[in-house]
């Protein structure tokens, strides 16, 4: 690969670019300084790179590049936008958006993937959404696949879990697609409905600990997200979970109606969201996963994330931890619960959307302490604070995207 001849810097808060560019990629820069050699000294973000311009150029001008290798290296070509050709690139109102974005980004681009985004802000309708997800794609190094995009994007729009199931089984009763009983009596299994005898979720005391540990496995389970908790039968076979049958639907995505098909994404790539936000760097490593919970007011969507040390038997260090509860409560609104796991001692941060009184949850707190104590942990503080409406709604950070999931056990 060839790279960009390098100038030096003309002061200390620029620095020389260690960027490889690729011929193709487009980039947003400033002219700082022209010689007589046809060289230009350009600005990108806080990067100055210098090589051969073939335009005339005016200092201080914003310009937009295009990256092009020759046999003696590589040369900058130049765009002005007002002449509505931008290399070939289309001039529609999403090229504009994403062009627009890419300014603010300080980014190159493969003229590929331009097209491709192009693409995706059109299918979508959703131009904020859409350019968030491809600017953690650029970000992150993800590949610039529909697969990817779309796992993304499910994950930033975070439609609930009871709104993709209604919507499923809705589309579900108008079609003949196969496994369909199977796949309807997943999703009423998950949203706690009683069919043909009892489930683990019916008669939750969601007030309980242990009823709480053993449902949150079995949502885990029949959702797909872990498949160690999977019993095989008696013939050995591991039954497909939720994840697993509307994966073998899509596999046939074009025999599909069209609103069937979208039903089926929107869900399957909701659950395969939380695999991306894991990352695994030996021996820390960061869990997220996202869960409907069928609470008896009303279904809600939890979403917990655990970061810490992995031990050598690959379990989540027991001592030094931290988690974050992600949830939206029937009566507090949404609820963030942050806490923090010191040589066993703990520590919990709980913001809610309403005010707590706290002299009445004085008994509740009491119990936590005692049943915190039961297993070898102690409870040092406990804070409440008012969610602010100009608080962030996304506690879980979006910048931990990464391409592969974490095996750990909890």
């Amino acid at each position: 690969m060839d790279h960009v001849q390098f100038g030096n810097l003309p002061a200390p808060k620029y620095y020389e670019s260690s960027i490889s560019f690729r011929s193709g990629q487009i980039f947003f820069g400033k002219v700082i300084h022209l010689d007589g050699n046809g060289f230009a000294k350009v600005q990108f973000g806080n990067q100055l790179i210098t090589a051969k311009v073939d335009a005339p150029l005016d200092v201080s001008k914003d310009y937009w590049f295009r990256v092009k290798r020759q046999n003696e290296g590589i040369r900058l070509m130049i765009s002005h936008e007002k002449e509505g050709d931008f290399f070939g690139v289309s001039t529609s109102k999403e090229a504009k958006l994403f062009l627009s974005a890419l300014k603010d980004w300080k980014v190159p681009i493969d003229q590929s993937k331009f097209t491709i985004g192009e693409k995706w802000l059109k299918e979508t309708g959703d131009a904020k959404r859409t350019l968030e997800a491809i600017r953690l794609m650029i970000e992150g190094k993800l590949p610039f696949t529909d697969h990817m995009f779309k796992t993304i994007f499910a994950t930033i729009k975070r439609e609930p879990f009871s709104v993709l199931f209604d919507r499923l089984m809705k589309e579900l009763s108008n079609s003949s697609v196969e496994k369909k009983e199977e796949i309807s009596h997943h999703l009423q299994t998950l949203s706690g409905r009683k069919i043909h005898g009892e489930t683990p979720l019916v008669e939750t005391n969601w007030g309980k600990g242990h009823d709480v540990y053993r449902a949150i496995r079995f949502l885990l389970k029949e959702i797909g997200i872990d498949s160690r908790m999977s019993t095989p039968s008696e013939e050995n076979v591991v039954p497909p979970s939720l994840k697993d049958l509307l994966s073998q639907q899509l596999q046939k995505g074009e025999h599909l109606p069209k609103q069937v098909l979208k039903a089926f994404e929107a869900l399957y790539y909701r659950i395969l969201g939380g695999q991306l936000s894991n990352k695994d760097q030996n021996p820390y490593m960061i869990l997220t996963f996202s869960i409907p919970v069928p609470l008896k007011e009303k279904m809600i969507d939890a979403t917990f994330q655990w970061e810490g040390k992995r031990g050598k038997d690959g379990e989540l260090d027991k001592h030094f931890s931290r988690i974050l509860f992600d949830l939206n409560m029937p009566r507090l609104g949404k609820t963030f619960i942050h806490m923090n796991v010191q040589n066993r001692i703990i520590s919990l941060q709980v913001k809610t959307e309403q005010i707590i009184n706290k002299t009445s949850i004085q008994s509740y707190v009491q119990m936590l302490k005692e049943n915190i104590e039961k297993i070898g942990y102690s409870l040092s503080t406990i804070k409440f604070e008012r969610l602010e409406q100009n608080q962030s709604r996304r506690e879980v950070p979006l910048s931990y995207f990464h391409s592969g999931k974490v095996d750990v056990k909890i």
